[in-house]
């Protein structure tokens, strides 16, 4: 294959040459995810490279990405002349099934370990990429991240200079014919001037997607919608038990009573209520989802010495409770709690005990 390179009135014909680092290879996708067109994947989202060589027990995944769905990403680059090139299929498979069953079990686990990596905490880095997503929606994907890692649901991306035709086939072959989904990236590499200095080189990349036509819809945590309180509580109803359907209405009649605001979550899987008092914070106190879980979101109440002062206060209340005991133990702290979802089943059957609090702290 060969393109044309046009500047001013020369034309030269550039032939594709062989890319022959696989370092080097690694680097420049991972410093420029933009040379993958994702948009042939799935329209309308973005999307972050975290980290390379992530650890696992079985090897290090080359690059590891997430999307603005919280769909994650598994990357692996080699090189034409690896001698079997299929191994590299049953490789990126493996990874999937090592990281699913490494993490799967602790996602917090996953997060921290991607903060001990990058030296970065994972929804700062979220808020820097996808900066057009609402504090709320950080949250959602984090949850969508964690919902994936806990489902296996992974998308496996093997990149290389040249793939053959028959691990072309293959892809085809796993894609109609499993739950999963790997697409093969192919590299044509062009440069300008072979004879160039290395730092005054002028090269071409351009990368082709195979698979992607032949992809069935994958078990994932994709897929925002725009929720409001209509399709919240028939979600919840679908989902909770007579009894803790209540305690949600219960705590939902008490927030858009005394809440400024009520904002809607864009949750895929489970929709959200979050609550703001301005008069606190100008961000949601409290998360609360169609599967019952509750969140505190204490983490934003660090703006000002108000809301801290008030976090403070609210947070001595809160740990006198005996199910907030119970749940948390001796890690009730702020940092604890902050942003743990605690389930249905826990703050439930002390939800009047919880509306309490939140109106006696909330007084002015």
């Amino acid at each position: 294959m060969a393109i044309v390179f046009k500047k001013g009135k020369n034309i030269k014909k550039l032939n594709k040459m062989i890319f022959g680092n696989e370092g080097y290879l690694q680097e420049l996708i991972f410093e420029n995810p933009e040379l993958i067109p994702f948009e042939e994947l799935k329209e309308e989202t973005k999307i972050i490279f975290l980290c390379r060589e992530f650890p696992l027990s079985v090897g290090k995944i080359d690059i590891l990405g997430v999307d603005s769905d919280g769909e994650i990403y598994i990357i692996e680059t080699k090189l034409y002349k690896n001698q079997d090139k299929r191994k590299v299929i049953a490789q990126v498979l493996d990874y999937g099934a090592s990281l699913g069953e490494e993490y799967g079990n602790d996602t917090d686990s996953f997060i921290e370990k991607i903060k001990e990596i990058t030296k970065k905490e994972l929804r700062e880095e979220l808020r820097s990429k996808f900066g057009d997503l609402l504090d709320e929606e950080i949250n959602e994907v984090i949850d969508a991240i964690k919902e994936n890692i806990s489902n296996g649901a992974f998308n496996f991306l093997v990149l290389m200079d040249s793939i053959p035709s028959d691990l072309k086939n293959l892809i085809n072959f796993l894609n109609q014919n499993s739950n999963f989904r790997i697409y093969g990236l192919e590299l044509e590499y062009y440069v300008v001037d072979e004879k160039a200095e290395k730092q005054e080189k002028e090269e071409i990349f351009k990368i082709n997607i195979f698979g992607a036509e032949s992809t069935k819809p994958a078990s994932s945590a994709s897929g925002r919608k725009r929720w409001d309180a209509e399709s919240f509580f028939d979600d919840a109803k679908s989902k909770l038990s007579p009894q803790n359907y209540e305690a949600v209405r219960k705590l939902y009649e008490f927030s858009k009573e005394y809440a400024d605001e009520i904002r809607w979550g864009t949750g895929p899987a489970n929709a959200s209520f979050n609550p703001r008092f301005y008069s606190i914070v100008q961000k949601s106190i409290y998360s609360v989802y169609s599967d019952g879980r509750l969140r505190f979101n204490f983490g934003w109440l660090d703006y000002s010495e108000n809301t801290r002062r008030w976090r403070e206060k609210f947070f001595e209340r809160l740990k006198q409770l005996e199910w907030i005991k119970s749940f948390f133990g001796h890690k009730a702290n702020v940092e604890a709690v902050n942003l743990k979802n605690i389930p249905v089943e826990i703050w439930a059957p002390h939800v009047d005990e919880l509306i309490n609090l939140l109106k006696e702290s909330l007084k002015k």
